[in-house]
């Protein structure tokens, strides 16, 4: 029912929006999926023109956030304009970016400022402010800054790197340690049971591994897959994940334990784990440069598969190498001293998303091959496409009658696979032809019984064995409310 391969989820979208033309959050939704694969080009072209920004705040906003990604801080701030005078002011960090960028210092100043009043957390105002601060030597101003947005709540990803550069006393620096000392927060193991080979081998196997994209930190020759929670039937990764979550519960039980509300690791702790994750494969001079994870609490790294990095002649080999992002020069290495480590294969890190990081080349024409993730933060929006958060249901009772959701669509998604996608919330079911037929005999509500009648005949086969298929392709339906029931 659940096919192995992975869908083209741009195919959905579209026909979302298609089905839906009046609702601008299914445009809205394919815009940011746009934007996430890389297709800037595509999503300029949809959503260029002055006018439609005009009458859509948010999508304006989506333009200048694909024009700031492509290079292009004109087209972003002339987008972003239109977002903020129609009351988008969510745009604000983005327009302030874009402006810094322009070289327009002043302007850039009042935008931030004015983001940081209405939003604490704005994370791209948050950056320009911490670099203009720093490049006017203003670190006791800026520490001030850091610790009024901390007593309203709202911390940033970047805060912890801004006060690295703005610790000017002992007692300010020993804060700063305590966050970042890598010996407590980094949590490197091997788990057991888990087969890097297979993964290897399920990975290799998808098709849909994109270059490296412009939008991120990783540079050179490389490979990238995204959202790895789309591939609906990979065992081997299943268990990955399971790993993953085991991890983050002993991460909580020990590096976690005693700490205070002000530490941004409690701050920033979300109420439920949804995980997004993603592949990436470099070569030679493959790295990532220095960034890190704003939407996340924690993130992490597992390697698949590394190659004999002491054969490599280049300057630390592949390692990972973690400190506070590059805001300013010098970097305060007294404050927070970089650290290094050589992954191997089957290696598992996690570490607080504010830790900024870079990689390595490895020198070598041999892949080295991980899975990233995040547990993403408390207030981040984990309906997007690729995140689907762990949630549990009640199980429907037999004489339930099932109806499709009317703000729910079907689409092809590739050979042998369909997409069904709820717009309004943006949670989905990949299923194959068979199910694709049932979804269809749900145009009036049925029970199950009924359903895996009309399968049985259709396809000659036993009716238990349908009554199972169809109570399970139910009850994923229900559970990502693309059908809705009514007892009978």
């Amino acid at each position: 029912m659940i096919p192995a391969a992975r869908p083209d989820f741009t195919a959905v979208l579209r026909a979302a929006n298609l089905a839906f033309p009046e609702r601008s959050d299914s445009l809205q939704r394919l815009m940011r999926y746009l934007l996430k694969t890389d297709r800037l080009e595509e999503l300029a072209c949809r959503a260029g023109d002055a006018s439609a920004m005009g009458a859509a705040p948010e999508l304006a906003a989506l333009v200048g956030e694909a024009a700031l990604a492509m290079g292009d801080p004109a087209l972003a701030d002339t987008a972003l304009a239109h977002a903020v005078a129609a009351g988008q002011d969510a745009s604000l960090g983005l327009r302030a970016k874009a402006l810094f960028e322009l070289g327009q210092r002043d302007a850039a100043r009042d935008a931030a400022t004015l983001a940081l009043e209405n939003q604490p957390d704005d994370d791209a105002a948050a950056l320009v402010m911490f670099g203009l601060m720093l490049s006017d030597g203003r670190r006791s101003d800026l520490w001030a800054l850091c610790n009024d947005l901390r007593a309203r709540g709202r911390w940033t990803a970047r805060m912890v790197s801004a006060l690295a550069f703005a610790a000017t006393t002992p007692a300010q620096a020993e804060r700063v340690r305590a966050m970042t000392d890598g010996g407590r927060w980094i949590a490197r193991s091997t788990p057991a049971g888990i087969d890097a080979a297979d993964i290897k081998a399920q990975l290799d196997a998808v098709e849909d591994w994109r270059p490296l994209p412009r939008t991120k930190a990783t540079k050179g020759s490389g490979r990238r897959l995204e959202a790895l929670h789309m591939l609906a039937s990979a065992p081997a990764l299943d268990l990955l994940f399971a790993a993953v979550e085991d991890a983050v519960a002993d991460y909580v039980r020990t590096p976690m334990a005693a700490l205070d509300g002000d530490h941004p690791l409690v701050a920033l702790k979300p109420d439920t784990i949804a995980i997004r994750s993603w592949a990436l494969g470099v070569r030679g001079d493959g790295h990532e440069d220095w960034h890190l994870h704003p939407d996340g609490w924690l993130s992490g790294v597992y390697y698949v598969d590394v190659p004999q990095l002491s054969a490599s002649p280049a300057p630390n080999a592949g390692q990972i190498e973690f400190g506070p992002l590059p805001l300013a020069q010098p970097a305060p290495d007294l404050v927070w001293p970089p650290m290094r480590l050589t992954p191997r294969t089957g290696d598992l890190l996690l570490f607080p998303s504010y830790l900024a990081h870079r990689t390595w080349p490895t020198g070598l024409s041999a892949e080295r091959l991980c899975i990233s993730f995040d547990i993403l933060r408390h207030g981040c929006d984990v309906s997007e496409v690729g995140v689907k958060p762990r949630a549990l249901t009640p199980r429907r009772s037999c004489r339930d009658r099932y109806a499709r959701n009317p703000a729910a669509v079907i689409a092809p998604g590739g050979p042998g696979m369909h997409v069904v996608m709820n717009v309004e919330s943006g949670r989905y079911l990949v299923v194959d032809d068979t199910a694709e037929l049932a979804w269809c005999l749900l145009e009036t509500p049925r029970t199950t019984d009924e359903i895996a009648h009309v399968m049985a005949s259709r396809f000659d086969g036993a009716l238990e064995e349908s009554r199972a298929d169809m109570a399970a392709l139910l009850e994923a339906l229900f559970r990502e409310d693309l059908i809705s029931s009514v007892q009978a």
